[in-house]
């Protein structure tokens, strides 16, 4: 405890000194964090910026929008554009699969809808110019099901680098039948680069897809049997090939990563015979080249989250001869129905346990952080436990709070091994209003280095947000 009041009286003292001005508040408008989801800011720059979010909700009910809201540089919110992403015939079912930003002013929102009659999957790409403040909708490609309940699954995914975005739509089958996958991929500005139809050994099932740098479409091809081994199934527009594991694992959902010009893959995973501490107990670098792992790390950082269904990485930058990989978990907050609480079919998750993991580049794991921010108690999974920013190559952490609060962002020291840089510890609780009861957004955070300004989003009651310039932040 007072370590705690210590390291308060610190952020209360230091914070003046970072910021001259004091902060600026745009209006407020309407968002609703129940079902406004991936929510971003975009299409940045030095007059406006905008934050996209989806609503996907089907039924009586039906609202399937993309939202874009353009604000100006004082925070005011100048114009929303929405786009009704689903057929609206009811017998239509939607998923949103994804929102990539490009580098010619676009972002492009890839959907696909499914029908109960037509027996129809069809992926659609949605792309907003900004220059034209237009969405154009065109259909990618469209293939036949046998039922809304063999209707296969869809994964997207877009390269590290941007400049790729891999579709691959894995066909419904029965266990007997090679597994049939079709996969599309295109350039980061939306267009066609190549497509392929491939099929397996049915004893493997796609569970999972990333996308290289160099355009190859990564499929994690797990076995049946527990007397298997995954395979790595490597497409390109000319050719297919199969990289192995020599040791008994199981892997979560690779990311693929570039050293120089060679492809490699991180992972969590596990071992898939024995004993094991979770499902995230190990990380792993893997030359795809060679088809070799470079290093399996054994780390516990996760052991003791409950429920856990997911680790997630929000970024991954490669520096001073090093890969850090910062990290959060996705777990589901099970409640056990009793007295006065229903039971609820519908599963919630909150965003905890944020970490930073220190390869070298040859895979051996240097070190890990635990971050310090505050408690995450939301039963929505709008909130993440924490933003990263990359301000002039340091990195700062966005620490969410309510008013009165320790609410902050702290900048990371790279020379002393990514401890806490006090001298740029910045406090945010004068952003907040002392009337009201405000929720800093912690992944909703984004800098302008000309102006040296930051913007942050602050929620309301869960039903107003509004955003926050901090100048002087350097």
């Amino acid at each position: 405890m007072k370590n705690k009041i210590l390291l308060l009286i610190a952020i209360f003292f230091i914070s003046g000194a970072l910021y001259a001005q004091a902060p600026e508040y745009g209006t407020k408008f309407n968002f609703d964090t129940k079902s406004e989801q991936d929510a971003k800011f975009v299409l940045k720059d030095n007059y406006n910026h905008y934050l996209f979010s989806v609503i996907n909700i089907d039924g009586m009910l039906r609202n399937n929008s993309i939202i874009l809201r353009k604000f100006d540089q004082k925070n005011k919110l100048v114009q929303t554009f929405t786009q009704d992403f689903g057929p609206k015939d009811v017998s239509f079912l939607n998923n949103y699969l994804g929102s990539f930003e490009s580098g010619n002013d676009k972002i492009i929102v890839i959907t696909e809808s499914y029908s109960k009659k037509l027996n129809v999957k069809e992926i659609s790409k949605h792309v907003f110019d900004k220059s034209t403040s237009k969405f154009e909708t065109s259909l990618i490609v469209s293939y036949p099901i046998e039922s809304l309940m063999k209707s296969g699954t869809t994964y997207v995914r877009g390269a590290d680098n941007n400049n790729f975005i891999g579709i691959d739509f894995v066909a419904f089958n029965s266990k007997s039948d090679p597994e049939v996958n079709y996969i599309t991929m295109l350039d980061g500005n939306g267009q066609l680069v190549w497509k392929k139809q491939v099929s397996f050994d049915p004893g493997y099932v796609t569970s999972s897809l990333t996308v290289s740098n160099s355009g190859k479409a990564i499929l994690l091809r797990n076995p049946k049997s527990y007397k298997e081994n995954p395979v790595l199934a490597l497409i390109s527009a000319d050719k297919k090939e199969d990289k192995t594991f020599d040791a008994d694992i199981k892997l979560q959902e690779p990311k693929a990563i570039s050293i120089g010009s060679k492809d490699y893959l991180l992972a969590f995973n596990y071992p898939s015979k024995g004993v094991r501490s979770c499902d995230f107990q190990d990380l792993l670098l893997y030359d795809l080249e060679n088809g070799k792992i470079l290093k399996n790390n054994r780390i516990s950082e996760f052991n003791s989250t409950a429920n856990m269904q997911e680790a997630k990485i929000k970024n991954v930058t490669l520096q001073n001869s090093e890969i850090v990989i910062f990290v959060e978990a996705k777990s589901e907050i099970v409640v056990k129905p009793g007295p006065g609480v229903p039971i609820s079919w519908d599963k919630n998750y909150k965003y905890e346990n944020p970490s930073i993991f220190i390869l070298s580049f040859e895979g051996m794991l240097k070190s890990v952080k635990k971050l310090l921010v505050l408690d995450n108690q939301y039963t929505t999974s709008f909130y993440h436990s924490y933003g990263v920013l990359n301000i002039k190559g340091n990195f700062y952490i966005a620490n969410g709070g309510y008013s009165g609060q320790s609410s902050s962002i702290y900048a990371l020291d790279a020379a002393k091994n990514y401890d806490r840089d006090v001298n740029k510890y910045t406090s945010l609780s004068p952003v907040f209003s002392p009337s009201v009861t405000q929720r800093m957004v912690s992944q909703l955070v984004c800098y302008f280095p000309d102006s040296k300004r930051l913007v942050v989003a602050l929620m309301t009651d869960e039903k107003e947000m509004n955003l926050s310039n901090i100048y002087d932040i350097k």
